[in-house]
């Protein structure tokens, strides 16, 4: 049997090429982000395109492999998502006004290297204002108690990090309706359901309550 051997050099090159897509284009793994517009004056697609930062995290690797607190993205690809034409306009407007997004960074666009896109397979729509609170995922648990406090909820931050256990979560973001907050009670007890917000500290005996700031809804 012969065996050859590769030099760490020559596999970690493997390994990049491996994870290259169409035209030597390669994704980030998916992550949750929110957006914002690029108003700046400069030739797209160097300019015009959107910012992507990534929840919950001080910094993200960008397309040109730099770590920055936001990273540039030429372009927000919608295509998972399997919109109609004439919707596409509104939801990417959707994102950029206190949306979120859940996608992987594409690096390369249309032949400049150093630029990628976002690709978004998931989107919601943000109610209330999330400011430098945390991003989590609600889930009830199904626990239910004869005393109380009863800590039947559990609250994951976004893109990693323990779980915490609530015993109450406050719905009432401000510029929500009573309508939305009963759509998000309602997406709770079915699911799940994104929340921003601050984690109140438990003291003995009593429960612990995460007060959203905002909420978000699926487009």
């Amino acid at each position: 049997m012969r065996i050859v051997v590769v030099s760490a050099a020559l596999a970690v090159a493997l390994l990049s090429v491996a994870a290259a897509g169409p035209a030597g284009i390669r994704a980030t793994s998916s992550a949750y982000w929110t957006i914002r517009a690029d108003a700046r004056m400069c030739p797209s697609p160097a300019c015009g395109g959107f910012f992507a930062r990534r929840v919950n995290q001080a910094v993200s690797v960008c397309a040109d492999g730099k770590a920055r607190r936001e990273c540039y993205v030429a372009a927000l690809d919608l295509t998972p998502l399997r919109l109609p034409a004439d919707a596409r306009a509104g939801v990417q407007a959707t994102l950029t006004r206190g949306g979120l997004a859940r996608g992987r960074l594409a690096v390369g666009y249309h032949g400049f290297a150093g630029l990628g896109r976002l690709v978004v397979s998931r989107a919601w729509r943000g109610l209330g204002m999330a400011g430098q609170e945390q991003l989590y995922r609600v889930v009830d648990t199904g626990l239910r108690c004869v005393t109380a406090p009863c800590f039947y909820l559990e609250a994951t931050p976004l893109n990693g990090g323990s779980p915490i256990s609530l015993s109450h979560l406050v719905l009432s973001p401000p510029g929500a309706s009573q309508a939305q907050i009963v759509k998000a009670e309602h997406l709770l007890d079915e699911r799940s359901l994104l929340v921003a917000g601050n984690v109140a500290k438990a003291e003995a005996g009593e429960g612990r309550t995460l007060v959203a700031t905002a909420f978000y809804l699926p487009i």
